[in-house]
């Protein structure tokens, strides 16, 4: 396969991308790193050889596309959405002024599971300051259904 027949038939696995400025980026870094490898000894067959067929590249690229919505950088990006819309559901975080908020996504799971311990924490201390008024009205229903209730 030479280098062209590749860059066109990973045009081709590519084309469900609207994007054609990421395609063309995309076709353009092969081509690069194509030419990179030739200029330092190894043959234009070696390369594509090594590179693989490109409809499985382009599978990997697809993949990373589709999720760079959700992460880019290292970083996660939260903005308002219409949820009314269907089937998209995406995590919503405003800000006080309710524009996006961009945080490293470590930190973003970081704060998602400190929020969850201090929700379960709350509603555990809650609980267990209910816990025996509860108790009490459970057997005092269980009381008055035995010596006034008919079963």
């Amino acid at each position: 396969m030479s280098k062209q027949e590749f860059t066109d038939g990973l045009r081709r696995s590519l084309s469900t991308i609207q994007d054609y400025t990421y395609v063309n980026d995309t076709i353009s870094y092969y081509e690069n790193y194509i030419e990179a490898q030739i200029r330092m000894g190894k043959t234009e067959e070696e390369v594509m050889q090594e590179l693989g067929d490109p409809r499985l590249i382009a599978k990997s690229i697809l993949a990373t596309y589709e999720s760079e919505d959700e992460e880019e950088d290292g970083f996660r990006e939260y903005e308002e959405k219409s949820f009314s819309g269907g089937s998209q559901m995406r995590e919503t975080v405003l800000g006080f002024n309710g524009k996006r908020i961009r945080m490293p996504s470590w930190l973003a799971k970081t704060l998602g599971i400190l929020l969850l311990i201090a929700v379960l924490f709350v509603m555990i201390t809650v609980l267990s300051w209910l816990a025996p008024y509860i108790f009490l009205g459970v057997i005092a229903y269980i009381v008055y259904k035995a010596f006034f209730g008919k079963y």
